[in-house]
């Protein structure tokens, strides 16, 4: 296409280097090409931001899935712990039980002895 300054807008060149014999006038208005250029321009600066998009939502699912997998680990150390910390408190329990009983025997000893 070439710019014919005479009417505002572009003309086929071959039109209007050789005449009809070899092609018919192909003519559009600058006001109409503007339009048409300024609307694909939009079409792909949406198809950008999709991919934009796209690429954006993977990257979260990725960062979603390590966050899930650590929660995962982070509940599976919870577990253990808690059945460490009951472990525990049963032998914690079960000591008191034994020092109070040493400690009732000894004291009987002690009362036997005094009387």
């Amino acid at each position: 296409m070439q710019r014919v300054t005479c009417r505002d807008g572009y003309e086929c060149g071959t039109y209007y280097k050789k005449g009809n014999a070899l092609c018919n006038s192909h003519f559009i208005k600058k006001s109409v090409l503007d339009d048409i250029v300024r609307n694909e321009i939009q079409k792909q600066g949406k198809k950008a931001l999709k991919e934009v998009d796209k690429d954006e939502i993977l990257k979260l699912a990725d960062h979603k899935r390590e966050v899930e997998r650590k929660c995962s680990e982070a509940d599976k150390e919870i577990e253990g712990l808690e059945k460490q910390l009951a472990g525990i408190q049963k032998y914690k329990k079960k000591n008191q039980e034994y020092s109070l009983r040493i400690w009732k025997k000894s004291f009987k000893l002690q009362f036997r002895k005094m009387k």
